[in-house]
This record gives C-alpha cells, structure tokens and sequence, in this order.
C-alpha cells in the first residue's frame, strides 16, 4: 500500500492480505522522493535514511 503527499513523496508499505509483511532486515516500507528511494521503515519504527542516519518515529503513528 502506497500513501503519497501528492507532491512526489511516498511511503509504499509492504502488504500482503492486509497484513504488514516484515522483508530483509526488518524492513516494512520504503520510502521515495520523485521515484528514488530514499529511507526505509523497519518494524520498530525506525527510519534508515539513504546517508545512513536514523529517526524514530513515534509509536502512536502505527
């Protein structure tokens, strides 16, 4: 499932049967700026960015 801003930005999470599926490394989603990505999510809410820095997001989101 994909959520986009409308403006290029997009988070595309991974789902299968209406359940999240967890891939490589944890990961749940990715997300992309005008087609190239540039973060992933893992389950724990973690964003890794594509320099390699973190965020966590907030656990009320999910």
């Amino acid at each position: 499932d994909t959520i986009t801003d409308g403006n290029g930005a997009t988070l595309t999470i991974n789902v299968t049967n209406g359940n999240v599926v967890v891939g490589e490394n944890n990961v749940i989603g990715t997300f992309t700026v005008n087609g190239t990505a540039t973060a992933t999510l893992d389950n724990n809410g973690v964003v890794t960015y594509s320099d390699g820095s973190v965020q966590a997001l907030p656990a009320r989101i999910f």
